[in-house]
């Protein structure tokens, strides 16, 4: 009785139908990796420019209460300011409300 030696694959090979498919895979992976980083370095970009537009937002919003605090005790002194105090302080409230629509409009553009 003579055995038959099972046909074991030749491994590194030059050449072979596996190394091409090893080579497209690595590419794959690489250019995998080179998309993370990028997406990774986006991502950072826009929390600090939420941090810094978040901050801004809260120096504004803290700079309208000390003035209207400021109006709050000229009630009883002074109507014509305490009103044009509160309109001035609602035209401002306002636009930071507006900026914050433009800003979150334009980073949700980006991301579509």
């Amino acid at each position: 009785m003579t055995q038959r030696k099972a046909r074991q694959p030749q491994r590194g090979r030059v050449g072979t139908p596996h190394d091409h498919l090893l080579h497209k895979t690595l590419e794959h992976v690489r250019a995998l990796h080179q998309a993370v980083r990028k997406l990774r370095a986006s991502l950072e970009e826009r929390e600090r420019h939420f941090h810094e537009a978040q901050d801004g937002v809260m120096q504004k919003i803290y700079a309208i209460g000390l003035v209207l605090e400021r109006a709050q005790g000229h009630t009883g002194k002074d109507a014509a300011l305490v009103e044009r105090t509160i309109v001035r302080c609602i035209d401002q409230l306002n636009r930071i409300l507006r900026d914050m629509r433009e800003q979150i409009g334009g980073h949700r553009q980006t991301i579509q």
